[in-house]
Protein backbone atom coordinates (compact mmCIF):
# COMPACT_ATOMS: atom_id res chain seq x y z
CA UNK A 1 0.00 0.00 0.00
CA UNK A 2 1.07 3.54 -0.45
CA UNK A 3 3.96 5.13 2.11
CA UNK A 4 2.03 7.34 4.52
CA UNK A 5 -1.69 5.49 3.63
CA UNK A 6 -3.30 4.38 7.17
CA UNK A 7 -5.19 0.77 7.17
CA UNK A 8 -8.22 0.62 9.41
CA UNK A 9 -9.80 -2.89 9.19
CA UNK A 10 -13.76 -3.43 10.89
CA UNK A 11 -15.49 -6.83 10.74
CA UNK A 12 -18.71 -7.85 10.10
CA UNK A 13 -20.88 -10.23 9.76
CA UNK A 14 -21.35 -10.64 5.94
CA UNK A 15 -19.58 -12.59 3.78
CA UNK A 16 -18.01 -10.26 1.08
CA UNK A 17 -15.44 -7.57 1.47
CA UNK A 18 -15.72 -3.84 0.76
CA UNK A 19 -13.50 -1.03 0.57
CA UNK A 20 -13.41 2.86 0.48
CA UNK A 21 -10.56 5.59 1.17
CA UNK A 22 -10.22 9.35 2.01
CA UNK A 23 -6.79 9.43 0.02
CA UNK A 24 -8.05 12.41 -3.34
CA UNK A 25 -7.75 10.36 -6.50
CA UNK A 26 -7.52 6.84 -5.28
CA UNK A 27 -10.13 4.22 -5.71
CA UNK A 28 -9.50 0.70 -4.15
CA UNK A 29 -9.82 -2.01 -5.79
CA UNK A 30 -11.16 -5.26 -4.96
CA UNK A 31 -9.80 -8.30 -7.10
CA UNK A 32 -9.00 -11.94 -7.30
CA UNK A 33 -11.24 -15.39 -6.48
CA UNK A 34 -13.60 -15.71 -3.87
CA UNK A 35 -11.03 -17.14 -1.74
CA UNK A 36 -8.13 -14.81 -1.89
CA UNK A 37 -9.19 -11.56 -2.59
CA UNK A 38 -6.61 -8.27 -2.94
CA UNK A 39 -6.95 -5.07 -2.20
CA UNK A 40 -5.49 -2.16 -4.16
CA UNK A 41 -5.74 1.47 -5.09
CA UNK A 42 -6.21 2.73 -8.38
CA UNK A 43 -4.68 6.38 -8.77
CA UNK A 44 -1.65 7.85 -10.48
CA UNK A 45 1.10 6.93 -8.15
CA UNK A 46 0.77 6.19 -4.43
CA UNK A 47 -1.21 7.88 -1.59
CA UNK A 48 0.92 9.60 0.77
CA UNK A 49 -1.60 10.23 3.26
CA UNK A 50 -5.42 9.22 3.77
CA UNK A 51 -7.18 5.92 5.16
CA UNK A 52 -7.66 2.86 3.56
CA UNK A 53 -11.47 1.07 5.70
CA UNK A 54 -11.75 -2.45 4.76
CA UNK A 55 -15.05 -4.31 5.55
CA UNK A 56 -13.93 -7.66 5.90
CA UNK A 57 -15.66 -11.14 7.23
CA UNK A 58 -15.03 -11.67 10.90
CA UNK A 59 -13.27 -15.22 10.13
CA UNK A 60 -11.03 -13.40 7.53
CA UNK A 61 -7.54 -14.01 6.82
CA UNK A 62 -5.35 -10.84 6.53
CA UNK A 63 -1.98 -9.89 5.08
CA UNK A 64 -1.65 -6.09 5.38
CA UNK A 65 1.83 -4.28 4.45
CA UNK A 66 2.67 -0.79 5.30
CA UNK A 67 5.66 1.45 4.67
CA UNK A 68 4.30 4.60 7.08
CA UNK A 69 0.80 3.77 7.24
CA UNK A 70 -0.89 2.81 10.59
CA UNK A 71 -2.59 -0.26 11.06
CA UNK A 72 -5.93 -0.87 13.20
CA UNK A 73 -8.02 -4.15 12.92
CA UNK A 74 -11.04 -4.21 15.22
CA UNK A 75 -12.38 -7.42 16.23
CA UNK A 76 -10.87 -10.25 13.98
CA UNK A 77 -11.71 -13.46 14.63
CA UNK A 78 -9.18 -15.27 11.76
CA UNK A 79 -5.67 -14.57 11.26
CA UNK A 80 -3.37 -11.77 10.42
CA UNK A 81 -0.22 -11.01 9.07
CA UNK A 82 0.71 -7.68 9.59
CA UNK A 83 4.00 -5.72 8.74
CA UNK A 84 5.15 -1.89 8.62
CA UNK A 85 8.30 -0.58 8.65
CA UNK A 86 7.35 2.44 11.16
CA UNK A 87 3.76 2.66 11.35
CA UNK A 88 1.76 2.07 14.84
CA UNK A 89 -0.22 -1.53 14.82
CA UNK A 90 -3.31 -2.02 17.13
CA UNK A 91 -5.12 -5.20 16.68
CA UNK A 92 -8.54 -6.37 18.95
CA UNK A 93 -10.92 -9.30 19.00
CA UNK A 94 -10.39 -12.83 19.48
CA UNK A 95 -7.89 -13.25 17.01
CA UNK A 96 -7.14 -17.05 16.16
CA UNK A 97 -3.43 -16.14 15.10
CA UNK A 98 -1.32 -12.89 14.96
CA UNK A 99 1.98 -11.97 13.18
CA UNK A 100 3.08 -8.82 13.63
CA UNK A 101 6.30 -7.48 12.46
CA UNK A 102 7.34 -3.51 12.94
CA UNK A 103 10.81 -2.19 12.75
CA UNK A 104 9.98 1.36 14.20
CA UNK A 105 6.63 1.30 15.02
CA UNK A 106 4.37 0.49 18.76
CA UNK A 107 2.49 -2.75 18.51
CA UNK A 108 -0.96 -3.42 20.95
CA UNK A 109 -3.08 -6.02 20.95
CA UNK A 110 -5.69 -6.85 22.91
CA UNK A 111 -8.58 -9.38 23.52
CA UNK A 112 -7.72 -12.70 23.51
CA UNK A 113 -5.86 -13.98 20.70
CA UNK A 114 -4.85 -17.91 20.58
CA UNK A 115 -1.14 -17.30 18.99
CA UNK A 116 0.52 -13.98 19.19
CA UNK A 117 3.69 -13.44 17.56
CA UNK A 118 5.26 -9.93 17.41
CA UNK A 119 8.69 -8.46 16.35
CA UNK A 120 9.69 -5.24 16.80
CA UNK A 121 13.34 -3.45 16.62
CA UNK A 122 12.72 0.03 18.38
CA UNK A 123 8.81 -0.37 18.89
CA UNK A 124 6.95 -0.77 22.38
CA UNK A 125 4.91 -4.32 22.60
CA UNK A 126 1.75 -4.75 24.91
CA UNK A 127 -0.20 -7.26 24.71
CA UNK A 128 -3.39 -7.71 27.09
CA UNK A 129 -5.73 -10.84 27.31
CA UNK A 130 -3.29 -13.44 25.20
CA UNK A 131 -5.29 -16.84 26.11
CA UNK A 132 -2.41 -19.81 24.67
CA UNK A 133 0.72 -18.66 23.44
CA UNK A 134 2.99 -15.65 22.90
CA UNK A 135 6.57 -14.63 21.39
CA UNK A 136 7.93 -11.37 21.11
CA UNK A 137 10.80 -10.06 20.68
CA UNK A 138 12.40 -6.48 20.63
CA UNK A 139 15.76 -4.59 20.33
CA UNK A 140 14.96 -1.50 22.14
CA UNK A 141 11.49 -1.34 22.86
CA UNK A 142 9.37 -2.72 26.26
CA UNK A 143 7.06 -5.45 25.91
CA UNK A 144 4.68 -5.39 28.31
CA UNK A 145 2.11 -8.49 29.12
CA UNK A 146 -1.54 -8.12 31.05
CA UNK A 147 -4.15 -10.16 31.83
CA UNK A 148 -2.65 -12.99 30.01
CA UNK A 149 -3.17 -16.71 31.07
CA UNK A 150 -0.36 -18.44 28.69
CA UNK A 151 0.80 -22.04 28.46
CA UNK A 152 3.49 -20.78 26.30
CA UNK A 153 5.74 -18.11 26.36
CA UNK A 154 8.95 -16.66 24.66
CA UNK A 155 9.89 -13.01 25.48
CA UNK A 156 13.17 -11.71 24.28
CA UNK A 157 14.36 -7.65 25.00
CA UNK A 158 18.18 -6.92 24.34
CA UNK A 159 17.66 -3.06 26.00
CA UNK A 160 13.59 -3.15 26.63
CA UNK A 161 11.91 -3.71 29.97
CA UNK A 162 9.89 -6.71 30.16
CA UNK A 163 6.62 -6.63 31.93
CA UNK A 164 4.46 -9.68 32.84
CA UNK A 165 0.92 -9.75 34.57
CA UNK A 166 -1.09 -13.08 34.33
CA UNK A 167 -0.71 -16.78 34.80
CA UNK A 168 1.68 -19.36 33.03
CA UNK A 169 0.85 -22.84 32.53
CA UNK A 170 3.07 -25.85 32.21
CA UNK A 171 4.67 -25.02 28.31
CA UNK A 172 7.60 -24.02 27.56
CA UNK A 173 8.49 -21.10 29.26
CA UNK A 174 11.50 -18.65 27.93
Amino acid sequence: LGRGLDVEVRTWAHGKLEGSTDAPGFVPVISGTRRRLRVSLDGVGLPTTGTLVLRVPQHAELRIETVNGDVAVHDLRGEAEIATVSGTVAVDGRAEQLEIVAIDGRVDVTGAPERVEVSTVSGAITIAGAREEVEAESISGAITLRDVVLGRLDLTSVAGAITLAGSLGGGPLR
